[in-house]
């Protein structure tokens, strides 16, 4: 089995990926299957959301899919009150940020479980933002941001 093309989620100013699926629960309660085509192996679930955390809140931003009648609208779709941004009340649990790539992350985490230090968890209560713990590190273009002090 290949490795699936992560989540998406923007936390204070940058995206990171996340192995953490937060509209699974929502299908689970609503008992639903949505009809997304298969496009990719790397995407066996049919879609991958795009999340952002803003004032202690996750939203669903975006929902890249596509439905079996070739329409690209699964946001509007699944959410049609709602069809550019979904407060996520549904989701309680924990989303992971590693600072590693999805792949290298899954990769060192079966060497070495120290890899868990290394990961931003974000714990979430219907939807709001109950509890951060870890770090993450600065990222490419924040590095390139800073200026030493003279």
């Amino acid at each position: 089995m290949c490795i699936q093309k992560p989540e998406r989620i923007r936390y204070e100013g940058e995206e990171y990926s996340t192995g953490s699926e937060p509209l699974r629960p929502y299908f689970t309660s609503k008992k639903i299957k949505p009809d997304f085509q298969l496009i990719s192996t790397d995407l066996w679930r049919g879609y991958r959301g795009i999340w952002e955390i803003v004032d202690g809140h996750l939203d669903l931003i975006a929902l890249e899919a596509v439905l079996t009648d070739g329409s690209t609208e699964a946001m509007a779709s699944l959410f049609p009150h709602s069809p550019n941004r979904v407060f996520a009340n549904w989701f309680s649990g924990t989303i992971q940020i590693p600072h590693l790539s999805m792949y290298a992350y899954y990769q060192r985490r079966r060497e070495s479980p120290d890899t868990q230090r290394s990961t931003l968890a974000i714990e979430i209560k219907n939807g709001v933002v109950t509890r951060v713990t870890g770090n993450l590190l600065p990222s490419a273009s924040a590095l390139a941001d800073h200026k030493p002090v003279e």
